[in-house]
């Protein structure tokens, strides 16, 4: 996906295609090649698994996206 190694025949949509996907990785790269931003992605992606909702009680009550898959849920009302 590299710009430089493409061939001066390509078309343009399909260059430009490589180039967006090229920024991607790079991207990627940058983020997860560094132990700071890496273990931030890493917090992310556990905050994004995780389904929360306001309980009567006053608290929260949360469940990961594995065990809504395994598990019925059954509202308190």
């Amino acid at each position: 996906y590299h710009p430089d190694k493409q061939s001066a025949d390509v078309p343009a949509g399909t260059m430009e295609e490589c180039i967006q996907k090229f920024i991607e990785i790079d991207q990627a790269w940058k983020i997860l090649g560094n132990e700071v931003t890496k273990k931030e992605y890493d917090l992310q992606r556990l905050v994004d698994h995780t389904f929360s909702i306001s309980c009567r009680c006053g608290g929260t009550y949360s469940v990961s996206k594995e065990e809504a898959e395994e598990v019925t849920l059954v509202s308190c009302d």
